[in-house]
């Protein structure tokens, strides 16, 4: 196939290796790093070049993300076999085992309502692998050619982001520090000196289709990107009219600036060399991953870093050592733990000794900024302990349920010691609708380890009241738009609508009044058409409740058209229409 370049022109001269993907230190400094070349690949026997077989890469690539895959099914249903199995066998210490006499009916109930967020998880999961289709959204760009090229799209997000001056870069930046304390991972005032003098030197203040800065420069550009993503998407949809951008157009930056973000944290070698840097930006993209559609990426990287934190002893520090970097490991925590019910957690209880965050900057002076992550940290590590137990019991759910009690408790009355500032109130606002969930959480659980008497006497109602007021709150006229951002909004106020649509259609003794369950229904199917730009859980939670209601009820579908034209091609159809068998069967009633 030809004789291949090993090396750039200087570098060859030197003796050391290039690399087109990563080049050369001394090539970068030189800003010769468009020159540097791939080094020959030996795939299959043949060597391979890296323009000319760009195909035969793609292709190679796309049965090692489908192998990957398969394996990691294998390996999520043999880990459920075995807690399935485990459950069935244990018995506490202080009490003889408890056979729970379930009719057909009841079990299926309570096995839907118990695990129902799951449940509609592994069926997603399923169609995606069925169909092999890419669900990442956070690169795609609406483009006038159906089939456009990768390097179109980059190059059209390159132009967008390119025209972002300073004054409007200015209020972006301002957008997204006002909501700082949902990711907790920088120093503002830090971060706002270097981003001040950034812009007041001669160099391009975009980053540009070729290598131009050093690693450390690009690390700082990927923190600056993905603040700049999160103050377009957390924002008031009031900064759009500011900027003068139309919907579409928002839409696109947003994803331009989160596609920018982790290009530059490419280009700072993150996974060479252990950063803090690279650390608190994964921390500032997980909170805009799931609103842009990269889940998958989020936790493709998660593993790398919580393995670069250890090297950087992230995970052995004191309370006297320097908060942000005890802020930046627990934001991994937090991210690992929160929702790991569905894949292997990568950072094991009792792994680490580093503290909580502090929550007092003074006597009586409440540290506000750490207060949400501080609650985020607790939560996480009660559902790590008793929610996702390998012998999950009613037991176990008690103690969670009255641990997450006094922790909201305690939080409110630490919230209560805020200011009445946006954060305080902020704050206060998400702790109290996702305790709401959580309580929601464990009580449906429990309809899978207690009698039904017992469950319809003690939690059912308790189930129903956390349901209603998590739907009353997302749907609430006195909500303000900007309190419905983040990612896990629609998700709980999805879940809380499938429980009261599933009893009502499954319960025949059922306590609902089903006009005021459907008038709150197709008010939250309202409210998540409402956004102004894509943010995939609202999509997916109008796709799921809108089926829901039409196969339980014959409600008819809207004829309004998703903004999303993406979902349509990515199996969303056939998930959808799964539901149809859904426990919504008659020989399910009891």
């Amino acid at each position: 196939m030809g004789k291949v370049r090993r090396a750039c022109t200087s570098c060859k001269r030197r003796r050391v290796k290039c690399n087109f993907e990563i080049p050369c230190s001394r090539c970068i400094d030189r800003d010769r790093a468009s020159l540097c070349t791939r080094d020959p690949v030996e795939s299959d026997v043949l060597l391979a070049k890296g323009q000319e077989d760009e195909l035969f890469f793609a292709r190679e690539n796309k049965v090692l993300k489908r192998r990957i895959r398969e394996l990691e099914e294998t390996i999520f249903q043999e880990a459920k076999a075995r807690g399935a199995a485990s459950r069935a066998t244990f018995t506490s210490r202080n009490s003889s085992p408890v056979a729970v006499d379930h009719d057909r009916a009841w079990k299926t109930y309570a096995q839907t309502v118990g695990a129902l967020k799951q449940a509609l998880v592994e069926r997603f999961t399923d169609v995606d692998s069925l169909y092999a289709q890419d669900i990442e959204e956070w690169a795609l760009f609406k483009s006038t050619t159906p089939t456009s090229a990768k390097t179109e799209i980059w190059n059209q997000q390159l132009r967008m982001v390119n025209s972002i001056d300073k004054s409007q870069s200015d209020i972006i930046l301002q957008a997204a520090v006002d909501v700082s304390f949902l990711h907790n991972v920088l120093d503002t005032d830090e971060f706002l000196l270097q981003y001040n003098n950034y812009w007041q030197t001669e160099q391009e203040k975009h980053v540009t289709p070729f290598y131009s800065k050093n690693e450390k420069t690009y690390l700082f550009m990927s923190q600056y990107y993905a603040m700049m993503c999160i103050g377009s998407y957390y924002s008031d949809d009031a900064l759009q009219k500011r900027l003068g951008y139309s919907d579409a157009d928002w839409d696109s930056l947003s994803r331009a600036f989160f596609s920018c973000a982790y290009h530059c944290l490419s280009r700072g070698r993150f996974l060479t060399y252990p950063d803090l840097r690279a650390i608190q930006s994964f921390g500032l993209m997980r909170i805009c991953c799931q609103v842009v559609g990269g889940v998958d990426l989020q936790y493709s990287l998660l593993g790398n870093f919580c393995y670069h934190a250890r090297n950087l002893d992230l995970d052995k520090l004191t309370e006297n050592d320097d908060q942000l970097k005890i802020r930046c490991w627990w934001s991994l925590v937090i991210t690992d733990w929160y929702d790991s019910d569905f894949r292997t957690s990568m950072i094991m209880v009792d792994s680490f000794t580093t503290p909580l965050p502090n929550r007092w900057i003074a006597p009586k002076l409440i540290n506000e900024q750490n207060m949400y992550q501080i609650m985020g940290c607790r939560v996480s590590t009660i559902k790590k302990r008793y929610y996702f137990a390998p012998r999950l019991s009613a037991q176990h759910l008690r103690i969670a349920e009255s641990e997450l009690l006094d922790l909201e408790k305690q939080t409110i009355a630490d919230l209560s010691y805020a200011s009445s500032s946006f954060t305080a109130t902020y704050s206060r606002f998400l702790a109290e609708y996702l305790f709401l969930y959580e309580r929601l959480t464990i009580y449906c659980r429990m309809c899978e380890f207690c009698p039904k008497h017992e469950w319809l006497a003690s939690y059912y109602a308790k189930c129903v009241s956390c349901a209603t007021d998590i739907l009353l709150t997302y749907t609430s006229d006195e909500t303000p738009a900007m309190y419905r951002k983040p990612w896990f909004m629609p998700d709980v106020a999805v879940s809380a609508a499938l429980f009261l649509l599933v009893d009502l259609a499954s319960n025949k003794d059922t306590q609902l009044n089903k006009p005021q369950v459907l008038g709150l229904a197709e008010k939250l199917l309202v409210v998540l058409r409402s956004y102004r730009q894509t943010i995939r859980p609202a999509l997916r939670g109008a796709y799921i409740v809108e089926k829901l209601m039409h196969v339980s009820f014959g409600r008819p579908k809207s004829a309004t058209p998703m903004a999303n034209p993406w979902t349509e091609d990515r199996g969303w159809r056939e998930f959808v229409s799964s539901l149809d068998e859904f426990t919504m069967k008659t020989d399910f009633m009891w």
